[in-house]
């Protein structure tokens, strides 16, 4: 069953279940309240009379009698009495008897009440009589007939359920549709939600538990698409972590394949006992080459691999000696090729960062710029702000255009002929790229109309 209807049947049956209650409780409870409330009223007035016997004009109206009469000790003396004085005040009680025994107790100081009914007339009247010093106060209240009032009663008060039904029913469809509205809005948010859509945003002014509810889901759909975000972010970043670290085995094992099987060739030649002593040098001298290349080869992936491990202390620093420092270790290859280097950089100059892993930066990129230049690299600063840019340029081919995004990638390397003295791994660039990431740094390369120019920028 839907709420509209289950409201619409719910609050018309209350409001019948209300409507006849007090129908029942008032013709049968009215009547006999309507008589005490009388009684009541009579009993004071008698009360009152006994305080001051004046006030029997006063406490006298429409409705209410007062006799009073010598008490005499004769019954039929006393209903005589008591018949002519409310005779003489227009009140005709013509068969009120009270009997010898009631008059006794009256006599005793008891007070006596007696209800005289007249059908015909369809009224009652509540006798109320009291002795008090040797005088009868007698007080009559006429009650006029509840039973009409009650008939009339009732049909209005059917007329006024119809008309309340009608009514009712009215202001609750228009009720329970604004209602329906409001949740139909949070079911449809809710099932968005179920289905991982999180667009939709409930607005509800209704100051009260809707509101509240509207509110809360909202803030749930927020911290939900929040998480599932961040979830979709790690998932992402594991399945591309996974598939590098996949390539990078698979190329590390390519890298070492090559000097591990010289080394194994040339020393299964030495174990053979080549009685040739010049050969046998040549084979050693190989197989010491090829374990340095080895050994070059595994530092190289270790820097790669203890980058994202390593906690990388910063402090202010002066960076002219670090990059002197990598010339110096490029002296002999800057002599043999005839390389020009111009190191225009003020000695003075100071960073924010970690000295060793900009030295790998330097390094990195002056090896690479050794193997293709043609004669000429220059490392050059300019002051930005609070941070120092870096230009390291060598003259000679340009990167092609569709490989310049490539080159940060792990083990990707350009082939020419003048870089296979110093062809590497490929994890050069990549290692300058992880660094330089762990300094904030804005990096990148340029091609120029005369060479190729590598940049980066450090704090100050």
């Amino acid at each position: 069953m839907k709420l509209k209807t289950k409201n619409f049947l719910l609050i018309n049956f209350l409001l019948i279940f209300i409507f006849f209650s007090i129908y029942f409780f008032i013709n049968i409870f009215l009547e006999k309240y309507y008589i005490y409330e009388k009684t009541k009223k009579s009993i004071n007035i008698l009360n009152e009379l006994i305080k001051d016997e004046k006030k029997s004009e006063i406490l006298s109206d429409s409705e209410t009698t007062i006799n009073i009469f010598e008490y005499v000790d004769n019954e039929d003396l006393f209903n005589d009495r008591l018949r002519l004085g409310f005779h003489d005040k227009k009140l005709f009680l013509v068969k009120i008897w009270v009997i010898q025994k009631n008059i006794d107790k009256i006599k005793n100081g008891e007070t006596y009440i007696q209800y005289y009914k007249q059908p015909k007339l369809k009224t009652t009247t509540i006798i109320t009589i009291k002795l008090y010093k040797n005088k009868v106060i007698s007080v009559a209240v006429s009650l006029a007939s509840m039973k009409d009032t009650i008939s009339l009663f009732n049909k209005f008060y059917l007329f006024a359920l119809i008309i309340t039904l009608i009514l009712s029913s009215i202001g609750i469809n228009i009720y329970t549709n604004n209602l329906v509205n409001k949740i139909q809005k949070i079911k449809n948010a809710a099932k968005k939600i179920s289905n991982l859509n999180f667009s939709e945003k409930i607005k509800l002014n209704t100051n009260d538990e809707l509101q509240e509810l509207s509110e809360s889901i909202n803030s749930l759909s927020k911290k939900l698409e929040v998480s599932i975000n961040k979830l979709k972010k790690q998932i992402n970043y594991h399945e591309v972590l996974n598939e590098k670290q996949q390539n990078f085995i698979s190329n590390a094992g390519h890298e070492l394949k090559t000097p591990v099987t010289i080394i194994e060739g040339y020393a299964h030649a030495i174990k053979d006992n080549i009685k040739n002593d010049k050969k046998r040098t040549f084979y050693s001298e190989i197989i010491v080459e090829e374990s340095e290349k080895l050994k070059d080869i595994i530092n190289t992936f270790l820097d790669f691999s203890s980058i994202n491990n390593d906690e990388i202390i910063f402090y202010h620093f002066n960076i002219y000696e670090v990059i002197l420092n990598v010339i110096k270790k490029y002296s002999l290859d800057l002599e043999e090729k005839n390389i020009q280097i111009n190191l225009l950089i003020d000695k003075g100059t100071v960073v924010y960062g970690n000295p060793k892993k900009l030295e790998q930066v330097f390094d990195n990129l002056l090896s690479n710029a050794l193997s293709f230049t043609n004669n000429v690299i220059t490392i050059s600063t300019k002051k930005q702000n609070n941070k120092i840019m870096f230009f390291i340029f060598n003259d000679g081919e340009q990167i092609p255009v569709e490989k310049i995004n490539d080159i940060w990638t792990p083990f990707y390397k350009i082939k020419t002929l003048k870089n296979r003295k110093y062809g590497g791994t490929g994890l050069g660039l990549s290692i300058v790229a992880e660094i330089l990431k762990k300094h904030n740094s804005n990096f990148g390369v340029n091609n120029l109309n005369n060479g190729v120019e590598f940049y980066f920028s450090l704090y100050t």
